[in-house]
């Protein structure tokens, strides 16, 4: 279709030949409404490549951060092997040191509860010969209570038992190490075959 209807012609008439013009107000008009079909046009254009470029903004940074999980993931596995060692070294070397050192303070714990809980009976502590110092001294800092403190053979270092007349209790800091070496290795184990799935 052309636009040569819409346009003026300057050309001469024929004699006869009659020449339809359009008033100017449907001239208008009609200039008007292509005016408006071409910005809607321009207007459905732009809106459709704004969405194209949205949608595209939106899958590349889905990707990125894909990579970035990915990335993140694969260097905390690298760093938890590293650290594996270490830990490893920590619960075998560090950990039973922390255990002796706060053996008498869990036994002071445990006479104390002891005490609440009879009617003056005397607490017998059996401990092993290592053990001995550290545990008398707590007991003479408390000369009030009726405590003796006795070495028993039979027990292992980091082994006490309490008792009174009417019940006993073991404290073994050997098995309280032995589940923090078996929760650690778990957790470690379980870290390293995730790390290696993603």
């Amino acid at each position: 279709m052309t636009i040569s209807h819409l346009l003026e012609e300057f050309t001469l008439a024929q004699p006869g030949e009659i020449k339809e013009v359009l008033p100017d107000v449907s001239l208008e008009e009609h200039q008007l409404e292509a005016f408006e079909q071409g910005y809607q046009a321009g207007w459905d254009d732009s809106a459709k490549a704004h969405a194209e470029e949205q949608l595209k903004l939106s899958a590349d940074l889905c990707q990125t951060l894909q990579d970035i999980n990915f990335a993140y993931r694969e260097a905390y596995g690298e760093v938890m092997r590293g650290l594996t060692p270490t830990f490893q070294d920590i619960v075998a070397k560090l950990l039973p040191e922390i255990a002796t050192a706060a053996l008498p303070a869990r036994v002071a714990e445990q006479i104390v509860r002891f005490v609440r809980e009879s009617t003056g009976d005397e607490l017998k502590i059996c401990v092993s010969r290592h053990d001995e110092p550290a545990l008398s001294s707590v007991v003479a800092s408390q000369s009030a209570l009726p405590v003796t403190v006795e070495i028993d053979p039979d027990l292992a270092e980091g082994q006490v038992v309490i008792s009174s007349p009417k019940s006993e209790v073991l404290l073994e800091t050997a098995s309280i190490l032995t589940g923090i070496e078996t929760a650690l290795s778990t957790y470690l184990s379980e870290l390293l075959e995730e790390t290696k799935h993603g």
